[in-house]
């Protein structure tokens, strides 16, 4: 999505392209890249407010929903996959885990339009989300608790929906079939005072066996609904909406914990199903001050999660997220926020966190927050964001972040960001109030702190047909949680000494031709954790080699994926932690555009029917086929 910056600063097209470079997914633009063009500046949701990306001091990646729906991307975890610093894994098609830069599943943030994915402050489960709905994705990596407060220690992910920003009426439906169905549609109208958007989603993955031993296979059903608006009350007054609201029912298999080997670690059990309800919203109203030069935004947003287990011994369990959040952006330079080079946002919060399972009674966590963030543009290509924020905790200790970024433009293609900083995540419920004939609660735990420090450069060949980013990072993570022993019983408990990871990030692309390019990306995670065990889902080495070709009306494009040195715990009796073995993947994809207005679009995963373990025990999905179209209006 390209858009006006809020602090505009006018881009080449070479220089646009070296933004984006931490996005190999994005690295086949439609345009000649050796023929410099004037471009909307590119921003990001990347603070308190959206700020330019050619800025922007931190590591990022952008994948636009056009891109995905091009390549026929299945996905979000397929979307996610392979992107510089991300480590996605599953137990199961709709059990999925996202892991930034080597931390835990539950210090990466999941965000829907800016709002908590996941009722209740838990980890994010990936399940059978598609991306007909989505209009891109960002991903922050590193601390980012300054501006999104809990589990964003590691990073973020923010799915940012479809909606419009042109005016007139205009849609689009896509479907997909193969081993199942995938189907979107999409529809606006936008007027002089606002808009709005409705997008539908029904996608009907027939999936794999879970168990691995060649028995049913255990899909997910999935029905989605996303309705977001706007209206511009007055000239200085904004309105707006979103909700979002998504069923699934999806199938799954049992593990023994008896068992005392990987051929009877997982039973194949027919008809084994649970079912979620996911519902997100936010309201909000923007209001401008001082002619501009005071902006002020409140919102409330509320996440609900439910599930349900049914069976001999049946279980539902809810989370609820509600948040009141806010922002005042003041421009220190006597012009509007818009144009300001040197911006104050000041944020406060107020969240409430709960859940409830069957036996087990409500429970509830909060947090007051006040957030300060600066931001300097200056003229010799120097850009810098520093921000502050303080958690008040109820149950728990409280805790100041802090987060400074820098970028440096060199104005020959290259550019230096580099950043810093500390972020927490909070002891989730069952580590505060334990769970009942398992663990007791320990209410004097700490949340678990990250602080990292990583510097990147991005450089562009002379001729404006390559880029390169390349990241290193450092983070140290204190007060990691980890099971242990408390008075009254077994509990969670604080681990001394620090868990270390390190890495390097890289991603690129060239254009050999107009119509022929190539991408990559590369990641290597290295993570020595305090208690001496191994860290778990996360490849050592993780690369993928990507081309595409565009002839007359059509494009071909092939993704070969390397993954290696992943470790997972084997949870039969004597089990140990393990080595994985290696895989190495091809994806085939191709479009054509039969006219203006519609198209089609094909895609095969896994073309040798490479065995892609991710988990012991576990089954893994095979070659796949899908063919679909796709018309707009």
């Amino acid at each position: 999505m390209k858009t006006r910056s809020r602090h505009p600063r006018n881009l080449t097209g070479l220089a646009a392209l070296a933004a984006l470079s931490t996005a190999f997914p994005l690295a086949g633009v439609a345009q000649d890249a050796a023929s410099p063009v004037l471009l909307d500046t590119v921003t990001i949701d990347g603070g308190l407010s959206p700020i330019a990306t050619d800025a922007y001091g931190r590591a990022y990646s952008i994948v636009e929903g056009e891109e995905m729906r091009s390549r026929a991307t299945p996905s979000l975890r397929a979307a996610l996959t392979g992107l510089p610093g991300v480590s996605v894994s599953e137990t199961g098609l709709s059990f999925g885990s996202i892991r930034m830069r080597g931390a835990p599943a539950n210090h990466t943030l999941v965000l829907v339009d800016g709002v908590e994915a996941r009722g209740g402050g838990e980890a994010f489960i990936l399940s059978g989300m598609g991306i007909g709905e989505v209009e891109r994705l960002e991903i922050l990596r590193g601390p980012q608790s300054v501006f999104f407060g809990s589990r964003a220690s590691a990073g973020v992910v923010n799915i940012i929906t479809r909606r419009s920003t042109e005016p007139g009426t205009g849609g689009e439906i896509r479907a997909m079939v193969g081993d199942g169905y995938d189907a979107s549609a999409f529809a606006y109208a936008r007027g002089a005072q606002g808009g709005v958007s409705l997008s539908y989603g029904a996608r009907d993955d027939h999936g794999y066996d879970a168990s691995g031993k060649g028995g049913e296979k255990d899909g997910s059903r999935r029905r989605s609904l996303t309705l977001s608006g706007d209206w511009q009350a007055t000239e200085t007054l904004r309105f707006g909406l979103t909700q979002s609201q998504a069923r699934e029912t999806y199938g799954y298999d049992n593990s023994d914990y008896l068992a005392t080997g990987e051929a009877d670690y997982m039973q194949d059990i027919r008809d084994l199903n649970s079912k979620r309800d996911e519902r997100i919203g936010q309201v909000f109203a923007e209001f401008d001050t001082l002619d501009g030069r005071l902006t002020h935004r409140l919102s409330y947003e509320r996440s609900r999660y439910a599930q349900d287990f049914p069976g001999d011994f049946p279980v539902q369990m809810l989370g609820v997220t509600r948040a009141l959040k806010y922002r005042a952006s003041l421009s220190l330079d006597g012009v509007e926020v818009e144009a300001a080079n040197h911006l104050l946002n000041i944020m406060a919060e107020q969240i409430r966190w709960s859940e409830s399972a069957t036996g087990i009674a409500a429970q509830e966590k909060s947090t007051d927050s006040v957030a300060l963030e600066y931001r300097g543009f200056y003229g010799n290509g120097l850009d810098v964001q520093a921000g502050i924020r303080r958690d008040n905790n109820k149950g728990f200790r409280d805790f100041t972040s802090w987060n400074l970024g820098l970028s440096k433009d060199f104005g020959n293609g290259l550019r230096l960001h580099a950043s810093a900083g500390a972020g927490m995540t909070n002891p989730t419920f069952t580590e505060l109030f334990g769970y009942p004939g398992w663990s007791v609660g320990n209410p004097d735990l700490s949340p678990e702190v990250n602080r990292s420090i990583d510097i990147g450069l991005a450089a562009e060949t002379a001729d404006g047909r390559g880029q390169v980013d390349v990241t290193l990072f450092r983070e140290k993570l204190t007060d990691m949680i980890s099971s242990g022993s408390c008075a009254t019983g077994f509990c969670s408990v604080n681990v001394a000494g620090d868990t270390v990871r390190r890495g390097v990030e890289i991603a690129g692309s060239y254009a050999l031709r107009d119509n022929f390019s190539l991408r990559g990306s590369y990641s290597y995670i290295d993570v020595d954790q305090s208690d001496g065990a191994r860290a778990v889902y996360i490849p050592r080495h993780e690369a993928v080699l990507g081309a595409s070709y565009q002839h007359g009306q059509g494009t071909v494009g092939a993704d070969l994926r390397h993954v290696a040195g992943v470790y997972a715990p084997q949870g039969w009796v004597g089990g140990t932690t393990a080595e994985l073995p290696d895989f190495t993947t091809l994806d085939l994809y191709g479009d054509y555009a039969l006219n203006d207005r519609v198209k089609l679009v094909a895609r095969v995963e896994n073309v040798f029917d490479t065995e892609t373990k991710e988990a012991w025990g576990y089954g893994w999905r095979g070659r796949s086929a899908q063919i679909g179209f796709s018309t707009n209006w």
